[in-house]
This record gives structure tokens, sequence and C-alpha cells, in this order.
């Protein structure tokens, strides 16, 4: 599956969209404590009557919470790029494990490709993930 971006850049074409050394990346801003930016979102998610994407597909729950895809100790960026509606129960399953970025991140293309910008992501994460394929 090609998990491409309105821009054209496809998840497994992000390394040629930025220098190899993670020293060499263009500086980036945080769009930081933008709560109406999350709070639309998940309006938006709600109105369209949106299920957890991480969820089993037989027991979809409706979203109720939004996750920052990146954030930690760099600091989260409330850009509509780096949120993911999801259920409470999926929210904290997520939180608790370090390693869902994969899991997450192709759950954000299913759920808000037209506002997905993978180069975007991996900026804000700061480093290469872990994953070279959302497959």
């Amino acid at each position: 599956m090609q998990y491409t971006t309105p821009k054209g850049v496809a998840f497994d074409e992000v390394r040629q969209h930025l220098p190899e050394r993670v020293g060499d990346w263009p500086e980036i801003v945080r769009v930081l404590d933008k709560p109406q930016v999350v709070r639309d979102y998940l309006a938006e998610m709600q109105r369209e009557h949106r299920r957890c994407p991480l969820c089993p597909p037989h027991d979809r729950k409706p979203v109720t919470e939004v996750h920052h895809l990146t954030g930690g100790s760099r600091g989260r960026a409330d850009e509509r790029t780096n949120l993911l509606a999801v259920c409470p129960g999926c929210h904290r399953e997520v939180q608790s494990q370090v390693k869902e970025y994969k899991r997450c991140w192709a759950a954000k293309w299913q759920q808000d490709a037209p506002n997905l910008d993978w180069v975007r992501l991996v900026l804000l994460l700061g480093r290469w993930p872990d994953f070279d394929s959302l497959d």
C-alpha cells in the first residue's frame, strides 16, 4: 500500500526529502498551545461519526479524545498533521507504549490523509522513525 500525502510524498520516500544527517535537517517551529485546533479537529471527526482507527475492526468505538502522534520530551505540536482522534481505551494504550508510532501513523493516514504531511511528522519527531514502512 502507498501511504501517500496530498503533497505526493509516500511515507516510504520521506528519506529522499530530508538530509540523511538529522543535524542537517531544517530548524522546525512547533505550533504550541493551540487548543482550538485540537478541539476543531475532534469536533470534525465527531460530526463525521468517525470511529477509532486503533480499535479492533469488529468493535470500533466513537472517537472522543485526541492523541498527539509526536511529543514527549521534545514537546508536542498542536497542528492537524500531528493529531489522531481515538477512543479513551486506545488512547491509554498508545500513551503507555512508546513503540506505537507505526500503528498510530498508519491510522492517521487512514483517518485523515488529506491533512497529513509525513515530512513534517518526521521533523516533529526529531529523528528517523524506527520503521521504514507502514506495512
